[in-house]
């Protein structure tokens, strides 16, 4: 597990992501993504595991930013081939699209402490988890130390960095954000090329194959 930094003014994450939001990202309004909840008239029941991916932002999202003409996917790609390459190597394949996550106050941004490989991932995969906002307390992923320890913490990440980590074994997940703030993060997963074997499963939530060409794409 470690944390490292990015230069957010060359990977422009969050002001593309508020524009997705519809919200003007100006220095003087800078602290919009922290308070998107306050943008609708919207009181979301805590999310499960089923329900963790249903709000007006994520669909915003999907259907903004998870295409290959975007702002979003533009400025993605140059990520993984430059900041991503220098801790995995040049010979990956990634994520093709991010997983969107908005934690709420008092609210869940996933709905249950889980390791991926609960959900059909592979051991081999390695998780990015980057926050826009900066991440304190409970609007921030906890996660514990060693695989069965039990032992959560809460990993603070600010914007501008980047948590990489073992997801598919090591249990995370949220608390019950009581900061008052939202957090706004994506996550992706990146596996060496020499370690990659199709295993013919596929993702709960969509249905997507966890092959080159679905699930994940080959870096050029």
């Amino acid at each position: 597990m470690k944390i490292i930094d990015y230069d957010k003014k060359a990977y422009a994450f969050r002001e593309v992501i508020a524009s997705y939001m519809n919200i003007d990202e100006e220095p003087a309004c800078n602290n919009v993504l922290e308070n998107l909840h306050s943008t609708l008239n919207v009181d979301y029941s805590v999310f499960d595991a089923d329900t963790d991916q249903s709000t007006i932002f994520h669909k915003l999202f999907y259907t903004l930013a998870n295409r290959e003409d975007s702002d979003f996917y533009h400025v993605y790609k140059e990520f993984i081939r430059n900041e991503v390459t220098k801790e995995m190597g040049s010979d990956i394949i990634y994520q093709k699209y991010p997983t969107f996550r908005t934690h709420l106050p008092n609210n869940l941004g996933v709905g249950a402490f889980h390791k991926d490989r609960d959900y059909n991932h592979s051991e081999s995969e390695v998780n990015f988890w980057l926050p826009v906002t900066d991440t304190w307390g409970t609007n921030t992923i906890w996660c514990e130390s060693e695989e069965d320890l039990g032992d959560y913490e809460p990993i603070e990440v600010k914007h501008g960095q980047v948590l990489i980590f073992n997801g598919a074994t090591l249990s995370h997940g949220n608390k019950i954000n009581d900061t008052g703030t939202t957090r706004v993060s994506f996550d992706f997963r990146v596996v060496k090329k020499s370690e990659f074997k199709p295993s013919g499963k596929e993702t709960v939530s969509q249905g997507k194959k966890f092959e080159i060409g679905d699930y994940f794409e080959e870096l050029e």
